[in-house]
């Protein structure tokens, strides 16, 4: 399925349909609707309306210049939930899929959201004496030298699950991720700080960390959650996990999620 965006651009999602609460799963950068596979089966089995999305310029979305920033990301979420006449949405993000939800709620605020879920993503991607919970070690001076770095890290530390990893696979050989294109997508994601819209969302969070994540330390989430309104969020550690839990641990994610939304 495929709809038109404010600004004229083809994005592709899917969605179970049903009288179930919607669900939005948002894959990071270079990443494809097929990697939320086992959180589709599941969710729609207990009841939810499941919906995927592939962001501008990645998956089986239209290719363009145009918007390459995480602020028409949010954008181009608002425009599908108002396309879908969605409310009471669970919305869940996984690296640059949480920024595109932060950059939604700081552009339309949580009134059409119950729950948001963010995995494995610091809200700053960039250090700072104040703010040790950024992605590697890029700061603010190194951050042209070394961006394209962050494209070449292995990601998972688990292995992934055979049906899934053929799904992600058959898609990226079918619609290959452009990453020189995009780069200015990924400088724009890593130059974020999400830590005020945080502040000001008074829905329930849940902030999910990969205990072996390669891009930044799992203690981001405990410090997410004492951003949020009298400390009411909630993180979760996954063992032996990187940067990847809902392809690493996906059972584990599916029941932490449900937990918390149900």
């Amino acid at each position: 399925m495929k709809f038109r965006t404010s600004d004229g651009i083809s994005l592709a999602y899917t969605d179970t349909g049903g009288e179930g609460q919607p669900i939005i799963f948002l894959a990071g950068y270079c990443g494809v609707k097929e990697e939320w596979y086992a959180q589709k089966v599941f969710f729609e089995k207990v009841g939810y309306r499941v919906i995927t999305l592939d962001h501008r310029n990645h998956g089986s979305s239209s290719q363009t210049i145009k918007g390459l920033r995480i602020a028409r990301l949010g954008q181009d979420l608002a425009n599908l939930i108002d396309y879908l006449h969605l409310e009471n949405i669970v919305l869940v993000g996984h690296s640059m899929g949480a920024s595109v939800i932060w950059a939604y709620l700081s552009l339309w605020g949580n009134r059409l959201v119950s729950h948001i879920i963010t995995v494995d993503q610091s809200p700053k991607a960039l250090n700072t004496d104040y703010w040790p919970f950024g992605a590697l070690d890029l700061d603010w001076q190194n951050l042209p030298f070394k961006v394209q770095g962050v494209t070449e890290i292995q990601m998972t530390k688990k292995p992934v699950n055979a049906m899934i990893r053929q799904q992600i696979e058959k898609t990226n050989q079918l619609h290959p991720f452009n990453f020189e294109r995009n780069l200015p997508l990924l400088v724009d994601h890593l130059s974020q700080n999400w830590c005020d819209v945080l502040m000001n969302i008074d829905k329930p969070q849940l902030f999910l960390t990969g205990e072996q994540s390669p891009m930044w330390s799992s203690a981001h989430g405990a410090r997410c959650v004492s951003l949020t309104k009298q400390n009411e969020g909630m993180t979760y550690e996954f063992k032996g996990v990187g940067h990847m839990p809902h392809i690493e641990s996906p059972g584990e994610l599916n029941d932490v999620v449900f937990d918390f939304i149900r």
